[in-house]
């Protein structure tokens, strides 16, 4: 109970602080009348019996703040006051000021995003089943860095090779246009994936289904499975979506599926997924750079 008066205590001094104040003051403006009426009364004059009495009560403003302190709001005055000075020197010297702003505001803002780079990358737990099991597979470059994949260096590596119990292939996310039938034309981001894709990292549609190897062939009819996030921000949840016809890129494009729940996006790189599309939808009009095999080099 003793705690709870503390508490309800310094929070009136708070919340009424000038009320506080104010009696504070007339309680010691009473002691010191009640002395000098003493002093009065011993056959001193009314003017050197409030200056004795102002000598034996004390410097005033120390008893005040020995009150404050004892009512727990003499931090709170001295924040107060420390902010208020603060604030009156960066005015006065705004030349200073506003840059040491704007390099504390760009110092933030970067070790924001690095945090949150890391935290995606290194900290968050992995969405996908048996992450430990997964490994990437790349080509080097001429200058023996790693690089990116063609669509046939893929096919290469999946079909000559048997070390791995199943293989996929996927694009970081790309920026496409889209439209839903007669409605405006917005920009999206989209994953253009194998149908192995779901099989290797573990996650299944939850709406619908993934596409076939058959959807995959240059020439099928476009399909496409949308993220689950724009399915309940951009669809409005609505599970009729399956069947129905978008336009991705310009190309009709028919949604067999919606991705699962919390699933943002292959890359964890703050980006989220709208459309996954069978990779060979990626090598029709859209780009022709990954249908290219590469040279073998001369030995």
């Amino acid at each position: 109970m003793r705690l709870w008066h503390i508490l309800r205590s310094r929070t009136r001094s708070l919340l009424f602080r000038r009320r506080r104040e104010e009696e504070l003051a007339e309680e010691l403006r009473l002691h010191i009348e009640q002395q000098a009426d003493y002093w009065i009364a011993q056959g001193l004059d009314s003017e050197e019996a409030r200056l004795r009495a102002r000598r034996q009560f004390g410097n005033v403003e120390s008893l005040k703040e020995a009150s404050r302190d004892a009512r727990g709001t003499g931090v709170w005055d001295a924040l107060v006051r420390d902010t208020r000075h603060a604030a009156r020197r960066l005015l006065r010297d705004w030349r200073f000021s506003v840059p040491a702003v704007l390099l504390l505001s760009l110092g933030i803002g970067a070790n924001t995003a690095i945090f949150s780079i890391v935290n995606a990358t290194l900290f968050r737990p992995s969405p996908f089943a048996d992450s430990s099991r997964l490994v990437e597979l790349y080509q080097n470059t001429k200058e023996g860095a790693p690089g990116t994949n063609t669509y046939p260096v893929y096919l290469d590596m999946a079909t000559s090779t048997n070390v791995f119990a199943h293989v996929m292939a996927v694009t970081p996310p790309l920026t496409v246009s889209y439209r839903d039938g007669q409605g405006p034309v917005r920009s999206g981001t989209a994953e253009y994936a194998t149908p192995t894709f779901p099989t290797v990292l573990g996650i299944q549609p939850s709406l619908g289904r993934w596409f076939t190897a058959d959807e995959e062939r240059l020439g099928a009819p476009l399909v496409a499975v949308i993220g689950h996030q724009a399915w309940t921000k951009r669809f409005g949840a609505d599970p009729g979506v399956i069947g129905r016809t978008v336009y991705v890129q310009g190309l009709p494009t028919t949604i067999i599926g919606v991705g699962p729940a919390g699933y943002r996006s292959t890359f964890d790189i703050g980006l989220v997924t709208d459309f996954w599309l069978p990779i060979a939808s990626a090598l029709g009009p859209l780009t022709s750079v990954g249908a290219r095999r590469p040279r073998p080099r001369s030995s």
